[in-house]
């Protein structure tokens, strides 16, 4: 083939206006042929794509799961529950009580209160991981866009 239709085609390559025909007879020059000297650096580029071509990408892609949000939204209408039915239960008592039975009944709310309180930070833990993937992500996909 001749050098001058060669460097036209070297143009329209990188100006992005090739077909795939014209593409493939690049390849098929710079992969079979000697080169001239001014050529030689396209050499690599074609090479590398044959390369890239063969290679095969064998690591096997795991799809993460579904956010566990529908727990989460449970875990707060049972809490709500639970403070409904408490205030319930503290209204519905007569005003004539004992020591002992409000002591018994502040031991109850406060354990009801400690488990609301344990179930949501582990939702607020959840959260500070998922904002710090988001930061992850943010930084990834920026680096890519420059």
């Amino acid at each position: 083939m001749e050098l001058n239709n060669i460097e036209k085609l070297i143009e329209k390559y990188f100006a992005g206006n090739t077909t795939l025909r014209q593409e493939e007879i690049l390849h098929q020059y710079f992969t079979t042929q000697k080169v001239p000297n001014h050529l030689q650096c396209y050499q690599y580029l074609f090479g590398y794509y044959k390369v890239k071509r063969q290679e095969v990408f064998e690591k096997p892609v795991k799809i993460p799961n579904k956010s566990k949000m529908p727990y989460y939204k449970w875990l707060s209408v049972a809490a709500m529950l639970i403070f409904v039915l408490g205030v319930y239960i503290i209204s519905q008592k007569p005003a004539k009580t004992n020591k002992a039975q409000l002591l018994a009944d502040y031991q109850t709310t406060q354990q009801a209160l400690q488990l609301i309180s344990k179930n949501l930070n582990k939702g607020t833990y959840a959260m500070a991981q998922l904002q710090e993937f988001d930061i992850a992500k943010n930084k990834v996909f920026k680096n890519n866009k420059k």
